[in-house]
Order: C-alpha cells, then sequence, then structure tokens
C-alpha cells in the first residue's frame, strides 16, 4: 500500500473519532436548544456508527493501529451518542425490590388490541401502571380485572392494587398548533410502604416542530415548539414536586436523557433506566429510529431504582418501562 493511501486511511480514521466527539459534544450541549442539534437528537443517530465497521475492518487488514480510535469512536457512538447503557449498578441488586411500576403510551387511537392491554399489563407483576393517550376502553377492561383498581383522569389512566386516596389534574396551558405545556395527574395512594405519591405526566411532542422541516417549512416552528416544551417542564416539574416530598414521576416526557430540556427540569430526579438499566432502552420504537422517552423518575432519597427493563410490543408505538424499586433505609437516605 502507497504511503498517500494510508494517509488518507489515517486521515479518515482519526476524522471518524473527532466527528464522534463533535456528535456527543452537539447532543448534550446544544439539543433542544437550537434547530440543528434538535434535529439530531430526535433523529436516527445509529447512522453515525456505519462506518465503524468497514473502518474497524479495513484497520484490522492494513493498519492495525487505527483499531484503537475506530474503536474508541464506536464507544462514543453507542454510549453518549446513542444512549447505551452498562446498568452496572443494578448488578447486584438481589429480588425485585418492594415496587414495581409500569409507565406506558397506550396511542389509544392507533393501538387496535386495546381490550387486550390491561391484562397484559398485568402479567408484568406491577404495582402501578400510569398509562397515557388513554381510552375509556382500557378502563373498562382494566377494572375488569380481579385486585385491580382503574381510573381515567382526561387522557391519562391509572391502574393500581392500592387504594387512591386523592387524585388532582394539572391545568395545561394551550398554545396554538404547538399543543401545549402537557398534561399530569398527582395520585397519592395508600400502599404496603406507606403514603405514596405518583404523579402520571405526557408532556408535549417535539414531532411538532420537526415535522414542518421535513416538509421544507420553516424551523421558526421547531424554535417555537423547543420554548413550548421548556416552559412546559418547567411548569411540571414545580406543579409536581410542589409538596416537596418524595414521590415518583412517571410517563411520556417527549424527552431523551440528552436533552437541555430534560437536564434543566428533571436531572435532579434519579431516572431509573439510565441508572440500572442495560442497553439502549428504546421505548417509542419507529421504523427508521428509536428513541427513550417514557421515564420513571424517582425524586427524592425515599426511593431507590434496581431494575429497569423494557416490556413487550402491545400494540403501540411505544414499549412499557418497566421499573422495580426499593424503600431506602434512613442509613441510606443521608
Amino acid at each position: 500500500m502507497s504511503p498517500r493511501l494510508q494517509d488518507v486511511i489515517r486521515l479518515v480514521a482519526w476524522g471518524y473519532l473527532a466527528m464522534a466527539v463533535a456528535a456527543a459534544i452537539t447532543i448534550w450541549g446544544f439539543g433542544d436548544r437550537s434547530v440543528l442539534p434538535t434535529t439530531l437528537l430526535y433523529g436516527p443517530r445509529w447512522v453515525l456508527l456505519v462506518p465503524a465497521a468497514p473502518l474497524a475492518l479495513l484497520g484490522l487488514m492494513v493498519m492495525p493501529k487505527l483499531l484503537g480510535p475506530v474503536t474508541l469512536s464506536a464507544l462514543l457512538i453507542l454510549g453518549p451518542v446513542m444512549g447505551g447503557r452498562t446498568g452496572w449498578r443494578g448488578w447486584f441488586a438481589a429480588g425485585r425490590g418492594d415496587l414495581r411500576v409500569v409507565t406506558f403510551n397506550l396511542d389509544a387511537s392507533q393501538n387496535p388490541i386495546i381490550p387486550q392491554v390491561p391484562a397484559a399489563l398485568a402479567v408484568l407483576q406491577p404495582d402501578i401502571i400510569v398509562v397515557q393517550e388513554c381510552s375509556d376502553e382500557f378502563v373498562n377492561a382494566a377494572g375488569s380485572l380481579p385486585g385491580w383498581l382503574a381510573r381515567r383522569d382526561g387522557s391519562l389512566c391509572l391502574m393500581t392494587r392500592f387504594r387512591v386516596d386523592s387524585a388532582e389534574e394539572m391545568e395545561t396551558v394551550r398554545t396554538r398548533d404547538q399543543g401545549g405545556t402537557g398534561n399530569a395527574v398527582r395520585y397519592r395512594l395508600d400502599s404496603p410502604q406507606g403514603a405514596l405519591t405518583v404523579v402520571n405526566v405526557h408532556l408535549e411532542t417535539p414531532g411538532k416542530g420537526l415535522a414542518p422541516l421535513r416538509y421544507g417549512g420553516s424551523s421558526s416552528e421547531l424554535t417555537l415548539n423547543i420554548l413550548v416544551r421548556d416552559a412546559g417542564s418547567s411548569r411540571t416539574r414545580r406543579w409536581a414536586l410542589a409538596d416537596g416530598q418524595d414521590l415518583l414521576v412517571a410517563g411520556d416526557f417527549n424527552l431523551v436523557v440528552e436533552s437541555a430540556i430534560y437536564r434543566d427540569h428533571w436531572s435532579g430526579c434519579t431516572n431509573a433506566f439510565s441508572r440500572v438499566g442495560r442497553g439502549f432502552g428504546y421505548t417509542r420504537v419507529l421504523k427508521r429510529f428509536s428513541a427513550r422517552i417514557d421515564h420513571v423518575l424517582s425524586c427524592g432519597t425515599g426511593w431507590k431504582p434496581v431494575r429497569a427493563v423494557v416490556g413487550p410490543d402491545l400494540g403501540s408505538d411505544h414499549r412499557p418501562m418497566v421499573v422495580d424499586l426499593r424503600r431506602r433505609g434512613r442509613w441510606e437516605a443521608r
């Protein structure tokens, strides 16, 4: 191989590493702050991994020293860029914990198997199920299951084995064609671990800002969408945590954890999958790409996640997020 060709291959390999670093910085630093990084944030990030295989093969055949930067590039893309997790904090957790929570966007307008969904969710053996984009059909089917209580508050639903002491719905602020600031319901439950507060949330989608760009529209809609979603997260967090006590917040946040909006408003709570989940944990599954936008958060020092996995396909374009939590002892809460 000629020295010139070797220089070209070397330049490409190191350029790929520079691209991986730039992608990570762009996503974590500017996603949901400006237009172009946001399109990458909610786009098919997996395409950045495509050059890794041919570059690794080329390095293995002709320039083994290039395997280092190519491997590092792939790890950066799999981890910080695509959101892969090792879940090492949960490796030694024993048992299922004290509480199992499931969040699931039912996608009721498109889901063809709604009557079967409550029983399928019950098979996961949860204690609490919060559902978004819900329907009366779901509640009626859930209410017929022995031992389960089911209720609907607007587009949000709750299935639980516990007594519901109260339910309070957050008022939504509407903003023309960008939807609104999101929906949320705060439930106070009587559980074997004592009084428990769970907030079911469904925040505004970035799709209303991204869709016009796909058809050659103005980026101003995405800019407005970012502002609306930022205000919605801020308002919902303040409302959810108003009591200043330990609680769980679960639902369809329409935010990936790399989002600046998510970090600004929700990073003070512990994200179960980010802490103990393994793999990518994608909950919104589309043909060209997937994303983890459904979360279970423990806010305060009362609950510790010990397991987080994605559940099966139940007819929606979302997958359930299944989380086990353990009530912290006093010595752990300090």
